[in-house]
């Protein structure tokens, strides 16, 4: 080998997968659904799908905001999110499964068919939604809470999901929050933008994954699109490391 050049592009980003389709890269990891698909078909290119080790997540500042710091304000946004929609909503950007604490794939982990039995991973989010309000009400936020800053990452899937849980965690426990973005520009330190966030949130969908599907494209988060600036802002007490 004469020379190896690598580059590193965010995962499942438009720009992996249009370099690899055109040729510029001879190798390229984690693309998206998409572009797997069509490098497939492709004349002597080989398609591998494998499991990554990865939990996605978002995290919450309990120091900045007495809320987050009781536990069943916690538990409260945990039992709000509705993962198999979250799974639906980036499934052209991203290939995710619903998983706890272990990776689903592992042998420890708990069956699918046993782990969708508890609140949280249920199909039908309903009983999860009523115990994460009667923990609300039991910790003192009946009404819930406003006026949190989410901050999230400048990468697709994150963007995608950023506005389906701020929908959901409205929706479900009246929270209401202001989309951060961190975004890094190529020399300069990160920055946190304040977003535009039209329509958002829209509650109650007939059909919760085209709803919050919508509602990301809505706010100009689709397959990586770049989201409107509106102005710098200081970092927040919700973070969103998804």
């Amino acid at each position: 080998v004469d020379r190896l050049e690598v580059y590193h592009m965010f995962p499942f980003s438009p720009e992996l997968g249009s370099s690899f389709l055109a040729g510029k890269v001879d190798y390229a990891r984690l693309l998206d659904p998409v572009s797997w698909r069509r490098a497939k078909e492709m004349q002597g290119v080989t398609a591998a799908a494998f499991n990554q080790s990865v939990i996605q997540a978002f995290w919450t500042n309990m120091q900045k905001n007495k809320a987050l710091a009781d536990p069943r304000v916690r538990r409260a946004i945990h039992l709000a999110m509705d993962r198999h929609t979250l799974v639906e909503v980036v499934k052209d950007t991203a290939p995710m499964q619903v998983g706890g604490f272990v990776y689903p794939f592992h042998e420890m982990s708990t069956p699918r068919a046993e782990l969708e039995k508890k609140l949280g991973y249920q199909r039908d989010i309903k009983p999860a939604v009523q115990e994460a309000r009667r923990l609300m009400k039991e910790a003192g936020y009946a009404n819930g809470i406003k006026n949190l800053d989410f901050v999230v990452r400048d990468i697709a899937t994150f963007k995608l999901w950023a506005v389906a849980i701020q929908a959901m965690l409205k929706e479900h426990l009246n929270i209401e929050s202001r989309h951060l973005q961190r975004v890094v520009r190529q020399g300069r330190p990160a920055e946190l933008l304040a977003l535009d966030e039209p329509g958002v949130p829209r509650s109650r969908q007939s059909d919760r994954a085209r709803g919050r599907r919508q509602q990301a494209q809505a706010a100009g988060a689709e397959g990586g699109g770049h989201s409107r600036e509106r102005s710098a802002a200081d970092p927040g007490v919700l973070r969103a490391d998804l």
